[in-house]
């Protein structure tokens, strides 16, 4: 859902990310940090890293950061 020319961020907020959960944290979606160098990934800074899948990375390139799978503890 993108931002419309008419209406604020707040606005785009409001309809967006408020209509899932008023605390919806945007970053596991629009954001990743990925340590290459040591192998590891995640969606946000509150969770601890994950090991990248090196081998569903040769199936599957996007393994890279898989949110779905990553994000809950």
């Amino acid at each position: 859902m993108r931002k419309s020319s008419t209406e604020s961020f707040l606005e785009y907020k409001t309809r967006v990310m408020d209509s899932k959960s008023a605390t919806f944290c945007g970053a596991k979606w629009h954001g990743a940090t990925i340590w290459l160098g040591h192998g590891q990934t995640t969606s946000c800074h509150l969770p601890s890293p994950h090991d990248i899948p090196i081998e569903e990375l040769k199936e599957n390139p996007s393994a890279i950061h898989n949110i779905r799978r990553r994000c809950v503890k």
